[in-house]
């Protein structure tokens, strides 16, 4: 097994963990974009961009293997602007198969995420379930993931996540527990403690979480819930607290944002990952 087939099994299961729409999803496109959970991947994107559908439709593919794909940019609507975007797609047959049904005519809304994945930092698709990561464009989605991108960035720049009321007991039990993480002899505790705090402890991670110092050990080891668990715990080699507390949050709340659980990863995508889970906090606090 491949370095690259690794870390798509471990990808795969946080993304399919944290979606919640079926690859039999009777639902049409529009709704899934209007329903409660799109701002989700809108959040957890790197890159939003408008492409032709009919570059999608690659030759020589091959069955349960990646396929790059090194296509055109019609429009970025959230990152860097490019002219050109490679990322790569995973070719399940049900993968396949929707890739196939989208018009040769028309355009298509592509969400990325950069991540490394043993060979470098490269682009793959949002979810796991591809209907959520290439949606046909219309000019009604492209103003609704507009408005959505334009109230994101408000929640960030004007930091609207923090106006709730805090308890500020539980406030410093975090931060207390942040700080204890510094120690390599407390570290572990550290994680233990924050995790039984559960959903209260969520909204003060998220709070706490801007902390880019590194561990003094490269390790965290969370009970693995899943109900389709092969192993009991589930490791990872975070290099930053901010890795770490990501995985907490994930094990807490069954949601990410990002997967830099195991450190290589860039300033700008631990950013994203930070702003994800900052959006979070606003979208549960309403």
């Amino acid at each position: 097994m491949t370095i690259r087939s690794i870390v798509f099994i471990i990808l795969s299961y946080f993304l399919f963990i944290s979606c919640n729409t079926s690859q039999n999803d009777s639902q049409n496109i529009l709704f899934k974009v209007e329903n409660d959970s799109y701002w989700r991947n809108i959040a957890g994107a790197n890159y939003i961009f408008i492409i032709n559908s009919s570059e999608l439709l690659a030759q020589n593919i091959i069955l349960d293997d990646y396929y790059k794909y090194d296509i055109s940019v019609f429009d970025t609507l959230k990152g860097i602007s490019q002219d050109r975007i490679q990322f790569n797609i995973f070719m399940r047959e049900d993968n396949i198969n929707y890739i196939s049904s989208l018009p040769n005519d028309g355009k298509a809304i592509l969400f990325l995420v950069n991540t490394y994945d043993g060979y470098g930092f490269n682009n793959y698709l949002t979810s796991y379930f591809i209907e959520n990561s290439i949606i046909l464009h219309t000019n009604l989605i492209e103003e609704i993931i507009n408005n959505e991108i334009s109230l994101q960035n408000n929640i960030i720049e004007n930091k609207l996540y923090e106006r709730f009321e805090t308890n500020g007991r539980l406030y410093n039990r975090v931060d207390n527990y942040i700080r204890n993480i510094s120690n390599e002899f407390s570290q572990n505790n550290s994680f233990r403690q924050l995790e039984r705090l559960d959903e209260q402890g969520v909204p003060y991670i998220i709070l706490l979480m801007e902390n880019f110092r590194t561990l003094p050990a490269r390790h965290i080891m969370l009970e693995n819930k899943s109900i389709n668990a092969f192993e009991k715990y589930r490791y990872y080699g975070p290099e930053l607290i901010i890795d770490a507390l990501a995985a907490i949050l994930n094990q807490i709340t069954g949601e990410h944002f990002g997967t830099i659980y195991n450190g290589e990863a860039t300033e700008e995508i631990r950013i994203n990952v930070l702003n994800g889970w900052r959006i979070y906090l606003y979208k549960i606090m309403q």
